[in-house]
């Protein structure tokens, strides 16, 4: 039996919501330097690298496979997923973090990634058209409204038949437990780290 759900609303153009997403993409846009530059060196460098080596081995990543990044900063671990062949999607909202990112594309000459700008609370992609949606570093700002709004977004655009989710705090996200995803998107917690994925073997 097929279970539906409706479709978690955030609030309009002039809402709270829409001056919480404006002041977020401000924050950034000014800090994306900084942050750039604390990834690259010292004890977060090494851990960026084992963030991507997780991110690598639970999405199964490998030349054919579509992967869009949600709010992918300066780029961190879009180039590392890049470098596995994946055909990469990445898309933010800040400015900066834009510009830093699409400039380490650019240099580093990989065909393979696009970044843009894009709506994480509505994404311009069509269903199911994606084998792996990932995304760190984002879900301790947002609201519970917020939260479920973005996971019922990865639901629609991850292709069906995934191997399964791996969030970093067990929130489950994947194409065959998508149902339950959505469900119980009201207990999601404010935590710091959550990595949606889903592996499509």
């Amino acid at each position: 039996m097929t279970t539906s759900h409706t479709a978690p609303q955030v609030e309009t153009s002039d809402s709270p919501h829409q001056a919480r997403v404006a002041q977020r993409a401000a924050h950034w846009s000014r800090s994306a330097a900084k942050y750039d530059e604390m990834w690259e060196r010292g004890e977060p460098k090494v851990y960026a690298e084992l963030e991507a080596e997780l991110l690598r081995d639970f999405t199964g990543a490998r030349p054919g496979l579509r992967m869009l990044e949600l709010c992918n900063g300066t780029g961190r671990n879009t180039v590392r997923m890049a470098a596995t062949g994946v055909e990469m999607v990445a898309v933010d909202n800040a400015e900066g973090m834009l510009e830093i990112s699409s400039g380490k594309v650019a240099e580093m000459n990989l065909k393979n990634v696009a970044v843009r700008k894009g709506n994480i609370f509505d994404l311009d992609f069509p269903a199911e058209s994606f084998d792996a949606v990932i995304g760190t570093r984002f879900m301790y700002m947002m609201t519970q409204q917020e939260k479920g709004a973005i996971v019922e977004q990865i639901c629609k655009v991850l292709k069906p038949g995934g191997g399964g989710g791996h969030p970093v705090q067990r929130l489950p996200v994947g194409p065959q437990n998508r149902n339950r995803a959505v469900a119980d998107r009201s207990e999601i917690p404010s935590i710091e780290v959550v990595l949606p994925v889903a592996r499509a073997d």
